[in-house]
């Protein structure tokens, strides 16, 4: 499934004080017009370095070199990434749907993210060179799961 997100510059900011790695995915998936959309079947992203909220800011300003520089390096052969998966529910066919990031990793303590969102009516965005759309949604909340 393709999907794109809405999601706000300060949104982002915010959800990177405590979730850096969370908001390195969202950002992936965020509907702008030079981001492409995400491919959810892949399920995980692979970090070459561990992002923070210094290193979020600096993407969000279009600074992706900055960006690489203040992110936190990895030890020698210590690994970091992202499962995320949606979560199938009743409400998927109302619009809505939840969205599970969880860091995984040999030294994170982030805890598992989950992303509510929401279908943006009538809005969609471009999968590939064909043309085709997919739905776009927008975050209508937050929460942490322990």
């Amino acid at each position: 499934m393709f999907y794109g997100i809405q999601m706000s510059d300060a949104a982002v900011a915010e959800l990177a004080e405590t979730a850096p790695v969370a908001a390195s995915v969202l950002l992936m998936f965020r509907a702008h017009p030079t981001i492409d959309p995400v491919d959810v079947r892949q399920n995980v992203s692979y970090f070459s370095a561990k992002p923070n909220a210094r290193s979020i800011q600096a993407l969000l300003e279009g600074d992706e070199s900055g960006s690489a520089q203040l992110a936190d390096p990895l030890a020698d052969g210590e690994r970091l990434r992202a499962i995320f998966r949606t979560i199938d529910d009743a409400s998927a066919q109302d619009g809505r749907m939840t969205l599970s990031i969880e860091a995984i990793g040999d030294n994170t303590t982030e805890r598992t993210t989950l992303v509510a969102l929401e279908k943006v009516e009538g809005a969609t965005v471009s999968v590939d060179i064909a043309n085709r759309q997919a739905p776009v949604y927008r975050v209508v909340g937050v929460s942490f799961v322990d």
